[in-house]
């Protein structure tokens, strides 16, 4: 493994405890109407709190353990779903990356666009996949917007790379 494949391999494994991190916001709001209403900056979980949390104490994982799984201001419990949710999220990128497409991307030859592309598609899907089974377990609900936003992509990707079905296999 050269020096480029090991740095690439570790940028991707972040951006994917990073969409982790989103993910928890997605599964937090969206079944509670407040996606937008919250606010743009992370909260304390605790309904009664509700103070700011700094960036620093937002980082993938490291925060919450950090922390040791509660919030800092007021001592309430972090669920362990949130770095759960944030490695498994990393783990499925890195899974992406280890075995084609991503890495087909970037080949000798230079970017690849079908790999490059197909990767976003089976990243979108992963993260859609894990925001919905969370949010599914929590509170028996699938909702609309990432299961038609699912539907869109998904005809969208078959329409501009018909033949990307067949470039990942388990």
């Amino acid at each position: 493994m050269t020096a480029t494949d090991t740095v690439l391999t570790v940028a991707v494994t972040l951006l994917g405890a990073i969409v982790g991190s989103f993910l928890n916001v997605v599964i937090h709001r969206l079944p509670r109407g407040a996606f937008f209403s919250d606010g743009v900056r992370s909260v304390c979980a605790n309904p009664e709190c509700k103070r700011p949390i700094p960036w620093f104490l937002n980082i993938p994982v490291l925060g919450w353990l950090y922390l040791r799984g509660r919030a800092r201001c007021c001592g309430y419990r972090i669920p362990v779903r949130y770095p759960l949710v944030e490695l498994l999220t990393a783990g499925l990128f890195l899974l992406l990356w280890v075995d084609p497409p991503l890495r087909a991307a970037f080949g000798r030859d230079g970017l690849d666009v079908t790999g490059g592309l197909s990767f976003l598609l089976y990243a979108f899907f992963a993260a859609n996949l894990i925001a919905n089974s969370f949010i599914d377990i929590s509170h028996r609900i699938l909702p609309d917007v990432l299961t038609k936003s699912a539907i869109v992509v998904g005809l969208a990707g078959s329409l501009l790379a018909p033949g990307l079905a067949g470039r990942f296999h388990l």
